[in-house]
């Protein structure tokens, strides 16, 4: 029984490291939201972001890409921010890709 435990303490562990990622994902992509709000002309240097890996990507990134540039070119600042702060699956692709640079915040 000593193995079990073992591995149930393993999962735990495992389990933790997991939550402890998601909850830092959360906050970068707050903070991310916070800045499209307060600074709207991030979305342009993202914009630029966006080609310049349109530019250099494979088909794997490209089409991630090209929806990040029709949404920063479509979408609202508000809207952009609403979708940062959505933590669903639906939009986890999206958010673990965004263009955003806090260098030039």
């Amino acid at each position: 029984m000593v193995i079990k435990e073992e591995v149930h303490s393993l999962l735990a562990k495992k389990q933790a490291g997991v939550m402890r990622m998601r909850d830092r994902q959360k906050r970068v992509h707050e903070r991310m939201a916070k800045l499209v709000e307060e600074r709207p002309e991030m979305i342009t240097n993202a914009v630029t972001k966006v080609v310049q890996r349109l530019e250099n990507s494979g088909a794997a990134t490209r089409e991630i890409y090209n929806e990040w540039y029709l949404i920063l070119t479509t979408w609202p600042c508000e809207r952009i921010a609403l979708m940062l702060r959505d933590d669903s699956s639906s939009t986890e692709q999206l958010r673990a890709c965004a263009p955003f640079d806090f260098a030039t915040a």
